[in-house]
């Protein structure tokens, strides 16, 4: 930084940003701001918990959707139905003859834009 409040804040020993609750220093004995760091480890167990479904969603949304362009189909696994990638009813989407159909250069591209507008 050259110069600005940014940096006089800086000298001060504070970020903008912190945010916490007006503390006296055992060392110094002056007042500051302090988050207890109890505080700070429950909010980054929720933010970790959020990430976590938010990437859950996302993966299996690509997994449904790759379902749907035939990427992954019950061809794939001819003796396990019960594989946790396999979608049948979407898979079946993508077969010949589906909405979906992967074989059709009109109709296979209907899911990429689907993916392209969800995500």
């Amino acid at each position: 930084f050259a110069g600005g409040p940014q940096e006089s804040l800086l000298k001060l020993g504070r970020r903008p940003g912190f945010k916490g609750h007006m503390s006296i220093n055992p060392v110094t004995g002056k007042k500051e701001l302090y988050f207890s760091p109890a505080k700070r480890r429950l909010r980054y167990l929720v933010t970790f918990l959020v990430t976590l479904i938010l990437l859950s969603f996302a993966s299996t949304f690509m997994v449904i959707s790759m379902n749907a362009q035939g990427y992954i189909s019950s061809n794939d696994f001819p003796k396990d139905r019960e594989h946790p990638l396999l979608y049948p009813f979407i898979a079946r989407l993508a077969e010949p003859g589906g909405i979906f159909d992967a074989e059709s250069p009109v109709k296979s591209i209907i899911p990429i834009i689907i993916r392209a507008a969800v995500v």
